[in-house]
């Protein structure tokens, strides 16, 4: 797999989503953040081709950054699922 910046060149196409992202407190310490991707696989031609979602929850303490967490959570989140993809991209 061949990564491009020229869109006329590029066979496929990554395209992240942002499923949900969530505090839930749990006491006046901690909260419990959620946060869902969904990655999907298409074609330069517009064929949507497979897709890859990645959830997960974390404990975070209130006093911190919640923008920093949710920033590395969801980049985290988005190579994680696009790795899976093109590691089936591969295979096929």
């Amino acid at each position: 797999v061949i990564v491009a910046d020229n869109e006329a060149m590029a066979d496929y196409f990554l395209i992240p989503y942002l499923q949900y992202s969530k505090i839930e407190p749990i006491n006046q310490e901690k909260s419990r953040y959620s946060m869902a991707v969904t990655v999907k696989l298409q074609a330069s031609g517009g064929a949507k081709i497979d897709k890859e979602e990645k959830r997960r929850f974390i404990l975070i303490d209130n006093a911190q950054d919640k923008q920093e967490i949710a920033r590395k959570l969801m980049l985290k989140l988005i190579k994680e699922a696009s790795t899976a993809l093109v590691i089936r991209l591969k295979n096929k």
